[in-house]
């Protein structure tokens, strides 16, 4: 399968090689719409106040209020459709501001295309924000652009008059020691508008734009030559930045275009597609000369498509290939990219465990600095389940990196979904303590097909994040049907394992119920139910393909039809069909749980009472070491699991054996009670029914993990 997103492939093809028809498809690096679904107000909040700007990787747009072309007819006065509120609230923290002289004020223009807005309108918003943030700042950079009006003030008397009338949220350059003016630290910048000048003056009003290392290829020719050579030079610029020693600023202009008549419009150098739009396919050349453009993806017939610098770049720091960027100015960037150039400034955070941060949607790195990492016990869980761990420098399931700061723990060959909780603790004395957790969010690639672990699961529905797929417990003509169905208590018939077949290259759904039974397609029909008769078909394995923010579609291997809640009702027995899928629709989106349990204790039992024993029919067990309200589920192993019930009963001198628990079946929640330690002990497996055989079947109780 295709991985679109980043131009991986599986081992059947050429890395970077994708099929013709297999380019639709929109990317995180970059965004078309006025509002990209991503916030992020105060990532500046947590940062140590002591680094320097150069030590920081900001994300930026390049003509920040260039959000109107002359004509609608044309695209090249136009780098923005996020309005500059929106902009500040998805976490950009670098803006590019042109500005026209107009008598003794500034118009924002982009060119000669006047851009609706005026400077007082710029600072207002960015005050607005500030105040709202007050540990964030914002650099902005301002410079003239156009003629300006006849009779117009000189720049710097114009600047002065917006200056003089927002002191108090400017940064004065002159409050900090002369080495820092061009490169302050963060703790003398928060809550204020850091100018980068960029404009002629008698003093000094900011950073001097010429002090910072730039990389400004702006002139991109409208072929695959011109369009690579741009994304060679951010390239270059990305590791040159990476490689520093962070003492200088870097910015790096993902921006381009060839001008009004070349055709490459700033949002083609930025995203490399046929057409503007966020989904639009990538544009097809009529190259073949792939081992030119390395970077570039191809098709499986060998044609060249391009890709753009957004792109491209986003690959480049959500794979950890850099872990510093400088300043980011980009047309039309997406979250993916935003967040990717936030999660970087993690390496700078304080503690031994400073960042957790995924690798693309494989793999994740938790990073180790200070002084005292090396000589410690660390153990990484992922949704509760233990991933690898490190001690005193050695790890165990995973790879150990050295960076600039310490070191990283990495993790990969993994399907990460959003919501993926990765929790650090640190091993003390036989203790562990929580040091850092982190809800992943990562940048998920709709129709992607993906392996989990195999395992037990409940397949939850994207309609309430709650109800199950689950068998009903009654038996029809063909077999159980399946329903939605909202559990409280963790009842086994809305649990799965999930087993998958390499050969069919689809997993086996089987009911962690009734174990022998497969959800299966009816076909012919769009009902789903459980059969153990179709094992082998094609009905009954199951294809699990992403559908974005962590949930998954489940493809019938046979049919080619989704997973479906009928009608999208949530109503307890709501029928589970398959259907062709839908674009967006809820009731074909499923989140995989994944149910873990732990083992408190196990007891072999006959199927019927001991010889000489009216009641018991198994030794004694104990489960004394668990708290009262504990709550236990048994599992039973061996022929008629799930038709058994029995009794637990304890075990007493001088009187009769009380019953702790009765009814019990597989799959059964119960609870530790309350009182002594002693009506935790001497427990036995008593007067077994449903089902009879000669030898013996196994019960474990089992604690609840997840």
């Amino acid at each position: 399968m295709t991985d679109k997103l980043n131009g991986n492939t599986n081992e059947s093809q050429n890395e970077n090689t994708i099929t013709d028809e297999d380019i639709l498809e929109a990317h995180p690096g970059y965004a078309y719409e006025t509002d990209i679904g991503y916030q992020n107000k105060q990532w500046m909040s947590n940062l140590p106040v002591d680094v320097n700007m150069s030590q920081l990787s900001i994300p930026g747009t390049h003509g920040s209020m260039a959000l109107y072309n002359a004509t609608p007819a044309e695209d090249i006065a136009k780098n923005q459709t996020m309005s500059l509120t929106t902009q500040l609230n998805a976490g950009i923290r670098y803006v590019d501001m042109r500005v026209r002289r107009t008598k003794d004020a500034f118009a924002m223009h982009h060119g000669a295309v006047y851009q609706k807005a005026m400077f007082g309108d710029v600072l207002r918003d960015t005050i607005n924000f500030l105040r709202q943030n007050p540990k964030e700042t914002v650099f902005m950079r301002v410079k003239e652009e156009h003629d300006p009006e006849a009779g117009s003030l000189s720049f710097e008397a114009i600047f002065q008059k917006y200056w003089d009338n927002n002191t108090a949220d400017f940064w004065d350059p002159n409050s900090v020691p002369t080495t820092e003016r061009d490169n302050p630290k963060l703790l003398d910048i928060r809550g204020k508008i850091v100018v980068i000048q960029n404009f002629s003056a008698s003093k000094k009003f900011g950073i001097n734009y010429g002090s910072l290392n730039n990389q400004d290829q702006y002139n991109v020719a409208n072929n695959l030559d011109g369009m690579y050579n741009k994304w060679t030079a951010v390239k270059n610029h990305l590791y040159a930045a990476n490689g520093s020693n962070k003492s200088q600023i870097y910015l790096n202009h993902f921006s381009g275009t060839s001008g009004s008549y070349g055709g490459a419009y700033p949002w083609f150098v930025a995203s490399g597609k046929m057409y503007k739009d966020t989904g639009s396919n990538s544009k097809l050349s009529d190259s073949y000369a792939t081992g030119k453009y390395p970077d570039y993806p191809n098709t499986v017939t060998g044609k060249v498509l391009y890709s753009g610098t957004n792109i491209l770049g986003t690959n480049l720091i959500q794979n950890g290939s850099v872990s510093h960027t400088g300043i980011i100015a980009a047309d039309f960037p997406g979250k993916g990219l935003i967040d990717g150039v936030i999660r970087l400034n993690s390496r700078l955070y304080s503690g031994d465990v400073r960042y957790i941060t995924p690798k693309g949607s494989t793999g994740f790195r938790v990073g180790f600095g200070g002084d005292t990492y090396l000589h410690q016990s660390y153990v990484v869980y992922r949704n509760g389940t233990y991933m690898g761990h490190v001690d005193s420098g050695s790890t165990y399931y995973g790879y150990w990196d050295k960076t600039d700061v310490g070191h990283d723990f990495r993790f990969e060959g993994l399907t990460l979904f959003t919501g993926d909780k990765i929790d650090v603790y640190v091993k003390k004395d036989g203790h562990s303590t929580l040091l850092k957790s982190q809800i992943l969010t990562v940048d998920e690639q709709e129709g992607e097909e993906v392996r989990i672990p195999d395992g037990k699961y409940s397949i939850t529905s994207a309609l309430n994040n709650s109800s199950e797929v689950a068998m009903q417990t009654s038996l029809s003509n063909n077999g159980y049907n399946v329903v939605l169905w909202g559990h409280a208590n963790r009842e086994l018939n809305g649990q799965w394992n999930l087993v998958y077949d390499s050969n069919k290259k689809a997993y086996q759904i089987k009911s962690a119920w009734k174990i022998d039974e497969a959800l299966t397609w009816t076909r012919d029909s769009i009902n789903v139910y459980t059969s153990p008769a179709m094992g082998t078909h094609d009905e009954a394995y199951w294809i699990l393909k992403r559908a974005g923010k962590g949930y998954l579609y489940l493809e019938n291997k046979a049919s080619k039809t989704v997973l479906d809640v009928t009608g999208g009702g949530t109503a307890n027995g709501t029928n589970i069909n398959v259907w062709g899928q839908t674009p967006g629709a809820m009731n074909q989106k499923f989140k995989l749980i994944p149910r873990t349990e732990k083992l408190e204790a196990q007891i072999d039992s006959l199927y019927r009472p001991q010889p000489g024993q009216s009641n018991r029919s198994s030794g004694n067990f104990s489960l004394e070491h668990l708290a009262t309200g504990t709550r236990v589920q048994l599992w039973i192993e061996g022929a008629g699991a799930s038709a058994l019930n029995f009794k637990v009963m304890r075990d007493v001198s001088g009187g009769s054996d009380p019953t702790t628990w009765s009814n019990v079946k597989h799959g059964s929640i119960v609870t530790i009670p309350s009182g002594t330690v002693a009506n935790k002990k001497n427990l036995y497996i008593a007067n077994p029914g449903g089902y009879s055989a000669n030898g013996t079947f196994k019960v474990k109780f089992q604690t609840l993990l997840n």
